[in-house]
């Protein structure tokens, strides 16, 4: 067992994530080694043994590989590759650098990306797939260190309210006992026929004893301190047969549960257990898995009000374990939170940062910003659908919150408000520990909000800031720029903080700016792409719309933001910085821009790679017969005009590329059939020749290194990543369209039961509740429902303004004054005494002006 630190939010804990899970190296030391790895030139990286690796498809049949680190006790790593990437680094045996590898990959998909093939490069690096790095440098967890005293109880208590204090064991031989003992029985569809009955018949009763108000929540044996006490408990069970769920179907899906976990948050305990080897298992195994934990809590909620059917003297804890559960679903359904609700979703629609980017949207269009609905493709039109469900059950839980308020709480306030200090600090206690994932939730804001402005308030101080921001631009693509070119960009640039989901940059339309990546990710996408997938995916260092500033074309791509912090340069002077572009006349220019836009092996390329490229693109002619050669191991060849013939006798036309081959040829590669005019290309990334390096500068030239992150800028994924659905970038492989159009008249129908939803709990809202619901079997509710009202119990006095309520007990004095009047309830009904005239204080027993009550009172 392990008492660890970590940076994973409590929300990622409970909904399965494995904790601390790496996204780079640890030790900031190791920069050189990584970025080593990623010289093209003399880096030969080596693929681990041991990784595992599963072929799976998706819901819209494209094929890709989970990969698997071979790393024990919640620590492995895992990554999503396509099947061309995966074999692209199978042959990462040592034997090949980067700038080989390239080539190799050309051969595999037909395409040249030497951007992907660094990127799956930096990716395995940054996940643990490579040899060559020492893996103690990839410590998922940091043990709690021993310091003094002092500061050990300061930083343990704010680790505890954080909920970032964990503790771990590994409890995959128990889990698997479990199911072995009888648990795989409740994954057959028998088994699921009952438990949905079960499920369906206990929330019938739950809602009936609910509203005859038979049971209460807050109580036992007539005590609201044992009833929080036992209240707490339950929550802890019900927590831990949630997560029970959930590893019981990891374990059908035939994958471990390494870790559990135990965690406190406001002073409430959690449990968690680590779900994430089920990512190995395909689409239908994460859905169940995800599903498992509310469903265990419906399930057994529903069980325990039969039982209390069945078993009047268990009704109270029956009563309080079921609302434990249906508590614990109601809050792990909600789609705002990063929870079983948010993640069956994702999971079932194939949309990754489907939460972020549907809220992104709302907030958007409350703000009358776009995209406007007409201007959306079906995946904007699924993510903003997925955006007002969570709306929808925003409205469904608070009033489902209100119910709870009206019909229960405020008989807890009742009565412990006016019963002294103790009592009251026990009702803040409850209310604070109902209330705690949006307590969590409005600290957590107020500290960014906090944090946000003393950002922007530092930010304003150009003169202060300039070092930064010419930090960051030194950092990215525009790096290979003049210092004093980068001074006065950096000058007038800005920084933009934009909300994680929100489309920045709009496909069709003028960019506003040149936006570097500072922090996060960007991702980018063509309208109409399949849904799920990603053309463009930019960490830090990377630069966007610098194609459209160097040529006044509009975006090709909408850009969406995942956490990230960007520069935003004026397009104006970043062309003015660039200065001309480099290249070919402007006759042979068009040539090449048409050429390669008929050429499929650069459909992959950004645009900024294509410039890149046309500024190193060289014509050459041949005559009929002349032999082809490719001028560097590097190169390639493209066809403009004529027919070239291979070796084995194929021939080949307009828009076909020839190599490259990753090593020097001594024999032509084909020969001229007719008159031939080729383009010769670097096969290198087009970026740095955009910006002035030469070809070979740019073949050795080594990945960025970012100050302050964690891994490769050309491996990061967003911080919100979720790798099954971490789509490798790239161009779309064909997909069924009209798997996306069932998702979306599917949730149409989800949006509709939701409105109805969220009306019929409105409605239900109307109607009172009972009010007796929390008071104590040997009391009544006494209620002052105009003027005033006097009661004295114990000895002590106690005056009632109208609106005020108080539980009495047997023998107390009850004084309704002139032109009042109070009620009492019963719990077989209320009964009213008012007085038109003053009352007689000295006869407790006049009514209707004063009464005592007895239980033999009428």
């Amino acid at each position: 067992m392990t008492v660890v630190e970590t940076r994973l939010s409590v929300w990622e804990a409970l909904a399965g994530r494995a904790p601390g899970r790496p996204a780079g190296p640890a030790d900031p030391g190791l920069w050189a080694a990584v970025v080593e790895r990623l010289n093209p030139a003399r880096a030969k990286p080596v693929l681990r043994l041991g990784i595992e690796s599963v072929d799976l498809v998706n819901v819209r049949d494209v094929p890709y590989v989970m990969l698997r680190s071979p790393d024990d006790r919640g620590g492995a790593c895992y990554l999503r590759l396509s099947p061309e990437e995966w074999q692209l680094a199978q042959l990462m045996d040592g034997t090949r650098t980067v700038a080989r590898l390239v080539a190799d990959f050309a051969r595999i998909s037909g395409r040249l990306a030497p951007d992907q093939v660094t990127r799956v490069v930096a990716d395995l690096a940054g996940n643990r797939m490579l040899a060559e790095l020492p893996v103690d440098a990839f410590r998922p967890l940091d043990a709690v260190a021993r310091r003094p005293w002092p500061l050990r109880l300061g930083r343990g208590l704010l680790a505890v309210v954080r909920g970032r204090r964990m503790v771990l064991a590994n409890v995959d031989p128990l889990v698997g006992f479990l199911y072995r003992a009888g648990g795989r029985l409740l994954f057959t569809r028998p088994a699921a026929f009952v438990l949905g009955a079960v499920a369906l018949l206990g929330l019938v009763l739950f809602a009936w004893t609910w509203w005859r108000g038979e049971q209460a929540v807050f109580l036992t044996g007539g005590s609201y301190a044992a009833g929080a006490a036992v209240l707490l408990a339950l929550n802890v069970l019900a927590l831990a047969c949630h997560e029970l769920g959930h590893a019981l179907a990891t374990r059908h899906a035939g994958r471990r549960v390494p870790a559990a976990g135990f965690l406190v948050y406001f002073g409430i305990p959690s449990i968690f257990v680590d779900t994430t080897d089920v990512w190995m298992a395909g689409r239908r195994a994460r859905m169940l898995t995800t599903a498992s934990g509310p469903a265990a809590g419906l399930i057994l909620a529903g069980l325990a009000q039969i039982v209390g059917l069945l078993v009047p003297e268990a009704a109270p804890w029956a009563f309080k374990l079921a609302f434990a559960w249906y508590l614990n679903a109601l809050f792990n359904l909600n789609p705002f939170l990063a929870l079983d609700g948010y993640y069956f979703l994702m999971d079932w629609l194939e949309i990754a940062n489907l939460r972020a980017r549907g809220l992104a949207y709302v907030v958007a269009r409350l703000r009358r910003r776009p995209p406007s609905w007409a201007q959306l493709d079906r995946e904007g039109r699924i993510v903003a659908l997925y955006g007002t469900l969570a709306v929808l059950w925003l409205v469904i839980a608070v009033n489902l919150g209100w119910r709870i308020w009206t019909d229960r709480v405020e008989g807890l306030i009742t009565g412990l408000w006016r019963s002294g200090w103790p009592a009251r600090l026990l009702l803040f206690a409850v209310v604070v520990g109902l209330a705690a994932p949006l307590v969590y939730l409005v600290a957590g804001w107020l500290g960014r909000a906090w944090r946000k402005a003393r950002r922007r308030a530092a930010e304003r101080r150009v003169a202060s800031d300039l070092p930064r921001r010419v930090d960051a631009l030194r950092a990215s693509a525009l790096g290979r720029l003049p210092v004093d070119r980068l001074t006065h960009l950096a000058t007038h640039a800005r920084w933009v903080h934009p909300r994680t989901g929100q489309q920045l940059v709009f496909a069709g339309a003028a960019q506003p700016a040149v936006y570097v990546v500072v922090e996060g990710a960007m991702e980018g996408r063509r309208p109409g792409d399949p849904a799920g997938t990603v053309r463009e995916r930019l960490g830090p260092g990377g630069v966007i719309g610098l194609a459209s500033a160097v040529t006044g074309s509009p975006a090709a791509l909408a850009w969406h933001t995942a956490g990230t912090t960007l520069l935003a340069v004026p397009p104006a002077l970043v062309a003015s910085a660039v200065g001309r572009l480099p290249g070919p006349p402007p006759a042979d220019r068009a040539e090449a821009e048409s050429l390669f836009a008929d050429t499929p092996a650069l459909d992959g390329l950004a645009a900024e790679e294509k410039i890149g490229l046309i500024a190193q693109a060289r014509p050459t002619a041949l005559e009929p017969g002349a032999p082809v050669v490719l001028p560097a191991a590097h190169a390639a060849l493209v066809i403009a005009t004529g027919v070239v013939v291979l070796p084995d006798g194929t021939e080949l036309r307009r828009g076909t590329m020839i190599g490259p081959m990753g090593h020097p040829m001594d024999e032509p590669v084909a020969y001229a059939r007719t008159h031939v005019r080729l383009w010769t290309i670097p096969a290198v990334s087009g970026l740095p020749l955009l910006l002035g390096a030469s070809p070979a500068g740019a073949a050795a030239e080594p990945g960025p290194i970012v100050r302050g992150q964690g891994a490769p800028a050309t491996g990061v994924h967003p911080v919100s990543d979720y790798p099954p659905l971490a789509s490798p970038p790239g161009p779309p492989p064909p997909a069924d369209e009209e798997v996306d159009r069932r998702f979306e008249r599917r949730m149409w129908w989800l949006v509709l039961l939701f409105l109805l939803l969220a009306i019929g709990t409105g409605v239900a809202n109307l109607i009172p509740g009972p009010a007796w619901a929390e008071m104590p079997g040997d009391k009544a509710l006494l209620s002052a429902e105009r003027g005033r009202v006097v009661a004295t119990l114990d000895g002590r006095t106690v005056t009632l303004e109208a609106g005020d309520r108080l539980y009495v007990a047997e023998g107390s004095d009850i004084h309704v004054q002139s032109r009042s009047t109070g009620r009492l309830t019963f719990r077989a009904g209320p009964r009213s005494y008012s007085a038109a005239r003053p009352a007689p204080t000295s006869d407790p027993c006049g009514a209707p002006a004063a009464a005592r009550w007895s239980r033999t009172a009428p």
